[in-house]
């Protein structure tokens, strides 16, 4: 069965925050293969299970490239990043936390 088949049309099971994320949010848990769609037109096949609120790649996101979710820049990706992956700690280096924030000053 192929990826688009395994959901049917207008079935949304990702959010896409901000026009400017390459990731989106899973509103459900999403299986291997299946086609992950946002309310905007993303459509991609999960590369790999992704569950309950994990982010997925959108796009491509080349290794390096800021990861932006929220509109606003979480990390960057320590390797590629296919399109439909799952985006986590495995695949992203945290952007440092300003000291501001540390220590409240």
């Amino acid at each position: 069965m192929e990826a688009a088949e395994k959901i049917h049309m207008g079935a949304i099971n990702l959010i896409r925050i901000h026009p400017d994320d390459n990731v989106a949010v899973a509103t459900r848990d999403i299986e291997k293969g299946e086609l992950a769609c946002t309310a905007e037109g993303d459509r991609v096949e999960a590369t790999d299970s992704a569950r309950y609120g994990w982010k997925v790649a959108v796009r491509d996101i080349a290794d390096g490239e800021i990861i932006v979710k929220y509109g606003e820049n979480i990390g960057t990706a320590s390797k590629p990043i296919t399109s439909g992956d799952p985006v986590h700690t495995h695949n992203v280096t945290p952007l440092p936390i300003p000291d501001i924030y540390i220590d409240g000053t």
